[in-house]
């Protein structure tokens, strides 16, 4: 669902507002996020799995009677008067249909006739030459923190000393990321996607760096625990009454954890703004139609493995790093990766994609 999903709001829409059309299916995931976390709390996960197996079968049976066919895999297809007739709908009457078709099919042609995963590996195609920046990208992009802050919410927000309800903290991050990503929707085509990645990690280099610090000269106390050791309590009477729920924190405590709060949810914003989406759009646009589901794929099984790997690795850094560094850590990172997308990453916004 999101590798066809992407590639047919890319295919679908005019060039203008294709990044938007594309980044809507971000939105959409992040307004999943918090229908499950607002609605479906004490459903079991396999419960949870089922019901999104009957809706995705639901939808993509009207999807298959209801929507056209992309004219840019048609046109692969050689199916030119099909993709000429979904064009004039799509495009309108005044379109110049014919040659976009003509474009389309310059784009895709191949002298050797290879296709898929193996034009991927072709020297002339210099794919593999796009494939890298895209791989290091991703690599940074799950290295900076960037799905660790959304899985792990509640764990580093407690790190950094702040109790908060599970189902509260998702609701608040999972918010502020929906904002994030409209705001990101609504501006990538205008100013372009490089710019919309610099701006995002400038600020989630900051907010790191300020946590950093704060970790670092400021360190949280450790939570005191909400149950007693049994083992430990002495002999008591009736009449007797053990207190051991926390004290109510004073109000310098409170503003202390306060700011953690604000900079998590800064770098949730600029990470959904920004690096949580953009990478995947780009890898979209990087390919031509003809090896566009298979260069994409590849990206998204890297994407996985690698995130994977971070989010298993996050319990580990801590402990070879401390709380400070690894914080700094995602902040070099992200100052890592705003040098690799201004030398490595092309420009896509506006450009035809074949």
């Amino acid at each position: 669902m999101l590798i066809s999903s992407k590639i047919y709001a890319a295919e679908i829409t005019n060039i203008s507002f294709r990044g938007m059309a594309t980044i809507t299916t971000e939105v959409m995931k992040f307004v999943g996020y918090l229908t499950v976390a607002a609605t479906a709390t004490d459903l079991s996960w396999y419960k949870m799995a089922m019901i999104n197996v009957i809706l995705l079968v639901i939808y993509g049976i009207s999807v298959w009677l209801v929507l056209p066919e992309t004219p840019a895999f048609l046109t692969v297809q050689n199916k030119e008067a099909e993709a000429r007739r979904v064009l004039r709908v799509v495009r309108g009457p005044k379109a110049d249909v014919d040659a976009e078709l003509s474009l389309l099919k310059l784009r895709n042609e191949r002298e050797d006739g290879s296709s898929g995963y193996t034009a991927l590996i072709k020297k002339d195609t210099r794919m593999l030459n796009k494939m890298v920046p895209l791989f290091v990208l991703i690599f940074l992009r799950a290295f900076c923190g960037s799905d660790v802050i959304i899985s792990y919410t509640t764990r580093m927000l407690k790190d950094l000393g702040v109790t908060m309800d599970h189902n509260l903290s998702t609701l608040i991050i999972s918010s502020v990321s929906l904002s994030g990503v409209i705001l990101s929707g609504s501006v990538v085509d205008r100013v372009g996607r490089r710019l919309c990645l610099i701006v995002s990690l400038v600020f989630m280099a900051t907010g790191y760096a300020m946590l950093g610090f704060y970790t670092y000269f400021l360190p949280p106390a450790p939570l005191p625990g909400h149950e007693p050791d049994i083992r430990l309590l002495p002999s008591l009477d009736d009449s007797a009454t053990v207190s051991y729920l926390p004290e109510a924190p004073s109000g310098g405590e409170v503003e202390n954890r306060l700011f953690p709060v604000f900079c998590f949810n800064g770098i949730a914003f600029a990470n959904a703004a920004g690096l949580s989406s953009l990478p995947l759009l780009i890898a979209v646009e990087y390919f031509p139609t003809s090896i566009r589901a298979q260069g994409l794929s590849v990206c998204l099984l890297w994407l996985n493995f690698i995130t994977i790997a971070a989010l298993q690795l996050y319990s580990t850094m801590v402990e070879v790093l401390t709380l400070a560094g690894l914080y700094w850590h995602y902040a070099l990172l992200s100052a890592a990766a705003i040098l690799h997308v201004m030398f490595f990453i092309r420009e896509t916004n506006q450009q035809d994609i074949g």
